[in-house]
């Protein structure tokens, strides 16, 4: 991984952290999974496998954030750059430090190899239940989703009362 793909990586999980309001916690996670998807399309050989992550990731993400910003009351948001511009030039000062006294081969520079094999490893005959389990998770939260949503009482349907 680069210097520069670190630095945003890390410079932006930093802003995940600052900030308080549900867009722009919105903006900074769906910027961070995008970068992730990128990167993990560079050092894999098909594409197949960021692009499902980035679509399942965001589908979650939009289910998430109508509910949370049901429930938020209606701030303004102040961004303050100063803050963010300390941040980046401290965040690239650690890592040029860190990149100075650790520029050696280590084993992550033969990641893309390993990960190529790991991924294909998930899709094993071994792993099949334990896949299978996690897809009836994934169904039973969208179900119990839908459910909290289908009610009357819910905060994200609004009930029209005839007169």
């Amino acid at each position: 991984m680069s210097f520069f793909q670190l630095m945003l990586m890390l410079l932006n999980s930093f802003f995940l952290v600052m900030n308080t309001t549900p867009l722009m916690i919105l903006i900074v996670t769906i910027s961070q999974t995008l970068m992730i998807c990128v990167f993990m399309k560079m050092y894999l050989f098909s594409a197949w496998f960021s692009f499902l992550l980035f679509l399942i990731f965001v589908g979650g993400l939009m289910i998430l954030f109508s509910y949370v910003t049901s429930l938020s009351p209606n701030n303004p948001s102040y961004i303050d750059m100063n803050m963010y511009i300390y941040m980046f030039l401290s965040m690239s000062l650690i890592l040029s430090l860190f990149f100075i006294f650790y520029f050696q081969e280590t084993k992550f520079m033969h990641l893309s190899s390993n990960i190529f094999v790991k991924i294909y490893k998930i899709y094993s005959p071994s792993t099949s239940t334990i896949i299978t389990s996690l897809f009836l998770f994934l169904l039973l939260a969208l179900l119990i989703a839908v459910y909290l949503i289908l009610k009357n009482s819910g905060p994200l349907r609004s009930v029209l009362k005839s007169l």
